[in-house]
């Protein structure tokens, strides 16, 4: 039986052929690296039993027409050109990635299973860590957060802890009935109207109780559990860096400002107009916060 000879250089055709089979399981901005490290790598030698136990591919048949064709140049007297390889990763269940190569592989193992195949072998891991470091270096550090970053940070916070008061004090008017509110706020009024029986808020409060129903409690009980579990899971994601969620907070508090700012034209209120400038403020600072971070993924 005939025994295969190997060159000591991989052929040049070999490189793009490997980048075309690269590409379709990397990116182009970890394939370039890979093919330019192969280009320089030394070479290592492997058996082709091994070489396709850790690539896990299987054996190609004598009567394959490119294991035919490589068998047919070891007849001949013709060289090999050297396989090009990437190293599997054994803690990530990674394969070996035989990148060009396959078939001279398989000739080889047809013909002595144990024979030393001339390789080049390079890391993609490495690479991968490489390229990120590079491009953090050429990026630069990332720049302090700004007085308006943090200033969206907390203002979005308080929104959040904003949404959970709202959906626990929409559970809590589900269990509540109307007499029972209308209770305890005459005993927590009762001090303050002994001392002053002209005193607005207390008489304000007592006002609203008294014209609770069933039907309004239940309303304000489903009204504050929508408004506050949206606005806690948006907020979540918001936090999380999601960007899908920067515009849904925006379009949610647009919603609640027009109903806030129609309130007001019936029935003006310093807590309302306050609320509806804090929502104000919340959406240009989180919709400024989406157009940058939108940005920085493009780029």
């Amino acid at each position: 039986m005939p025994k295969e000879r190997w060159k000591t250089e991989p052929d040049e055709h070999d490189y793009p052929a490997a980048s075309s089979f690269l590409s379709l399981v990397a990116g182009p901005s970890l394939v370039g690296p890979i093919v330019d490290a192969l280009r320089s790598a030394g070479l290592d030698h492997y058996k082709a039993k091994d070489l396709l136990r850790a690539s896990r591919l299987a054996l190609l048949p004598v009567d394959n027409p490119h294991v035919a064709s490589d068998l047919a140049k070891v007849k001949a007297g013709h060289l090999l050109s050297p396989v090009l390889l990437v190293r599997g990763d054994l803690t990530r269940d990674f394969p070996l990635v035989i990148a060009d190569g396959y078939h001279r592989v398989c000739a080889s193992f047809h013909l002595d299973e144990n024979a030393d195949i001339p390789c080049r072998l390079v890391d993609a891991v490495a690479l991968a860590a490489t390229c990120h470091m590079t491009s953090v270096a050429r990026r630069g550090p990332e720049p302090s957060p700004t007085g308006l970053d943090r200033a969206f940070r907390a203002t979005v916070v308080l929104k959040g802890l904003d949404g959970v008061l709202e959906t626990a004090g929409g559970v809590l008017l589900l269990f509540v009935t109307p007499a029972s509110i209308n209770r305890i706020v005459r005993w927590a009024t009762i001090h303050e109207l002994a001392e002053d029986p002209h005193d607005f808020i207390a008489r304000h409060f007592l006002h609203a109780a008294s014209q609770l129903s069933t039907r309004t409690t239940l309303f304000g009980a489903v009204y504050l559990l929508v408004h506050g579990a949206a606005k806690v899971v948006l907020v979540v994601f918001v936090l999380l860096g999601r960007l899908w969620a920067y515009p849904c907070l925006v379009l949610l508090l647009a919603v609640f400002v027009a109903y806030q700012t129609y309130r007001l034209t019936s029935t003006p209120s310093v807590g309302l107009a306050a609320f509806t400038a804090f929502d104000l403020v919340v959406a240009v600072l989180t919709w400024r916060e989406y157009r940058a971070r939108r940005a920085a993924a493009r780029s």
